[in-house]
């Protein structure tokens, strides 16, 4: 069989080599991972206001959450004007570059405003300390950049 090589042939084997390479980029595009901040990011925009909120309260103490590293913990400090009040909220290390290795903690103070969180099962690298707590009375939250 002998075929020869015209314009129509061409036109053919490009759109051929095109649509193939179409569905090579769309096949490779639904095998990459997805690395958004957190799964639920649209609610979470919608109420950033809030967030804003607690910023600002944050802001407004007399003093920051303090952090004390120590080999094998870190040790969060709460300021002293939340002595006598019932704190809750969450600590989330949340790692830079790979959100897989974010870590999560409930904030359980001891009688000092003190909570003791280990590093042992935590990746070396950078993490963004995300302190999230409220008082009863107003929410608060705070950032802290810490490198292990």
């Amino acid at each position: 069989m002998n075929i020869k090589f015209n314009w129509g042939t061409g036109i053919f084997i490009f759109i051929v080599l095109f649509i193939m390479s179409m569905i090579s980029v769309i096949i490779f595009s639904f095998n990459q991972q997805v690395n958004l901040v957190t799964p639920e990011y649209y609610p979470k925009g919608v109420l950033y206001q809030d967030h804003i909120t607690k910023i600002k309260n944050a802001s407004l103490l007399k003093d920051n959450i303090r952090l004390d590293r120590t080999d094998g913990k870190i040790t969060l400090g709460f300021p002293d004007e939340f002595s006598g009040k019932s704190i809750s909220g969450t600590v989330q290390f949340y790692y830079v570059t790979d959100f897989e290795k974010d870590s999560n903690f409930k904030i359980k103070l001891d009688k000092d405003l003190k909570q003791d969180i280990l590093t042992t099962g935590l990746v070396r690298g950078r993490y963004l300390i995300k302190i999230d707590w409220q008082d009863g009375e107003k929410a608060y939250f705070q950032e802290i950049d810490l490198t292990l």
